[in-house]
């Protein structure tokens, strides 16, 4: 495995991931002046006195890098196994998925604010998981064995 080849590839796919988040944000949530991954929690904690502004934002900026440099990771690992190419970084960013989006949705379907409900909520949910496919394929991309 190239370790340099996975930190270029999971940091490319990393700012791929927050400029596609900021996107979202501003098409699904464009009453909001910011465009995280997912404001509407960002107002909930602002307003009953959790964490806002500047430190969310690290927190976002620090979850896309690890998300990132763990699909970059995953496609170093299953290239020996499918071959290189777009269809392994998309296996790899679908497994990431399962990870970084499912499992969170359920969590915030637990404490009752549904992460990407409401309006366009369904579609929010397919651009996450067309965004983290892609940054599979953008990882994948930059990844080389030498």
């Amino acid at each position: 495995m190239n370790r340099s080849g996975i930190v270029k590839g999971g940091l490319v796919a990393a700012l791929f991931l927050f400029v596609s988040s900021y996107l979202r944000g501003m098409v699904f949530h464009s009453d909001h002046d910011h465009g995280i991954a997912f404001p509407s929690f960002a107002d909930h904690w602002a307003e009953h006195g959790g964490g806002g502004g500047t430190g969310a934002t690290f927190a976002w900026i620090l979850y896309f890098v690890i998300v990132g440099l763990v699909v970059a990771w995953l496609y170093a690992l299953a290239r020996a196994r499918h071959g290189a190419g777009p269809k392994t970084g998309l296996i790899a960013g679908l497994v990431v998925v399962v990870v970084a989006v499912v499992l969170p949705l359920m969590a915030s379907i637990s404490l009752g604010r549904p992460m990407g409900g409401g309006e366009g909520g369904m579609v929010a949910l397919l651009w996450v998981v067309v965004e983290m496919a892609l940054a599979g394929v953008i990882a994948g991309r930059l990844y080389t064995e030498d």
